[in-house]
């Protein structure tokens, strides 16, 4: 109906917007949200239809707006505790945020400022302060929002507010949901604004709420998705956590993300990362050759570093390493030898960790890595004559030993081999790898 509102004539287009207006609008407990909002969006098309923001079409929304900014302004009306009177007002904020939307310059600054009691909790009625509801503030927050999307300025004065009660203790679980939207919505709006407020937002990542983790996870991947903010830092430790989380909706999807935006962007994504993620999940910031690398405070949220938690981990470096080539995983094994045990085997290194320390549990993950089915299949001959799949199946059918056993194997096995023609280079390649990298780790084990 709006998109043609062109082509009705100015009698009918008044006709069109006063059923609406009269029909729908007056009548919110009976409609769904969906039908509001459309209803709001086809009146502005027909009220706007001649393309000229005139006097006359503003004064159009002056009953529907002086209606819903008195209640809102009336704060008289939320004392009572009624579930419908309840459910009433959450409808008029909602209109009120879609009005902010379509015509942000039709809110007046009381409003505003009623809208801003509501969101804080700070309204009184002479001496006598009025307590608002979780769910009216929940409500009142993404109403403030849609106009800070119109209104640079009242964002910039506002964004600080809106981090103090994301981030202050004890606030409702739905209050913090919706100040999760909103801030995502701002930060593709105004990304410099909110850019610095990312590593708050990635903190709900380990939430012990199911719905706050889901949130921060959608707005995070969106703003990835679009290139409004970088990934590195700290999100991609804390991503990669979340691979594990005991919600298999969550873990789904964020693999979802590696696979399908990430990953493709960086070939090298996994590999880059994966020792060092080996001490972020184990909260082991003291090895020499990676320090600070779980950061402190609300790292610790971001931590597997119990014993019983190794499934957890497992599961993390088996999907980097399925997801890498046989040249990726040499150089993560290489970089495992070389850089995570060989940094500790300087003169000037710090003592070996306990086995129950978060070092010991690093270290004993990166032994058992380097013994794993996907690490080992890189040294397999049939690897190469079998493919991917041949090559997988047959090395899990072979008891599980060591990398450095089985190189030591191989090159003892290769040093009187003569290569004819046929066998072509890639068997002596290998067999020379195998040698090289055995007198690398038998020299740092």
């Amino acid at each position: 109906m709006g998109n043609h509102s062109a082509f009705l004539g100015q009698t009918n287009r008044k006709d069109v917007r006063n059923v609406l207006q009269y029909g729908v609008l007056e009548r919110t407990d009976i409609f769904p949200e969906q039908v509001l909002a459309s209803s709001l969006l086809t009146i502005r098309k027909l009220t706007y239809s001649d393309f000229k923001k005139t006097s006359q079409n503003r004064r159009n929304w002056h009953p529907l707006l002086r209606r819903v900014s008195d209640m809102a302004s009336d704060l008289s009306m939320f004392q009572s505790n009624a579930v419908g009177h309840h459910q009433a007002l959450k409808r008029q904020l909602f209109i009120l945020g879609e009005i902010a939307l379509v015509e942000p310059e039709l809110v007046t600054s009381q409003t505003v400022m009623s809208l801003q009691a509501i969101c804080t909790n700070n309204c009184f009625r002479g001496s006598v302060r009025i307590h608002m509801s979780d769910s009216l503030r929940g409500h009142a927050f993404v109403a403030f929002g849609k106009l800070c999307l119109r209104r640079e300025q009242l964002a910039k004065k506002s964004i600080e507010m809106l981090i103090h009660f994301l981030t202050v203790k004890g606030e409702a679980i739905s209050v913090r949901n919706n100040i999760l939207i909103v801030l995502g919505d701002l930060a593709m709006a105004y990304t410099s604004l909110v850019d610095r407020f990312i590593p708050l937002i990635t903190n709900f990542l380990g939430h012990e709420s199911l719905l706050l983790r889901k949130t921060s996870l959608l707005i995070l991947s969106s703003l990835l998705a679009e290139d409004y903010i970088k990934f590195k830092g700290n999100i991609i430790h804390r991503l990669l956590f979340l691979i594990a989380d005991p919600a298999v909706e969550i873990s789904e999807f964020v693999e979802a993300i590696f696979l399908r935006i990430l990953q493709p962007r960086n070939n090298l994504l996994f590999q880059q990362h994966f020792v060092e993620t080996i001490c972020a999940l184990n909260g082991w910031s003291d090895h020499p050759n990676f320090p600070g690398v779980c950061g402190g405070g609300t790292e610790t949220l971001f931590t597997l570093n119990d014993c019983e938690d190794y499934k957890r981990r497992n599961r993390i470096y088996e999907f980097m390493l399925k997801k890498m080539t046989r040249e990726q995983k040499y150089n993560v094994t290489n970089s495992l030898v070389m850089n995570f045990l060989g940094g500790l085997t300087d003169e000037f290194a710090a003592p070996i960790p306990k086995r129950d320390s978060p070092g010991g549990h690093a270290l004993c993950d990166g032994f058992a890595i380097l013994s794993s089915k996907e690490v080992r299949i890189c040294f397999d001959n049939r690897f190469n004559n079998l493919g991917n799949k041949g090559g997988e199946d047959a090395v899990t059918q072979e008891n599980a030993g060591g990398v450095a056993d089985q190189g030591a194997n191989s090159s003892t096995n290769t040093q009187g081999l003569t290569v004819g023609p046929a066998a072509g280079g890639k068997q002596s390649i290998q067999a020379v790898f195998k040698r090289h990298m055995v007198l690398i780790y038998v020299g740092v084990m």
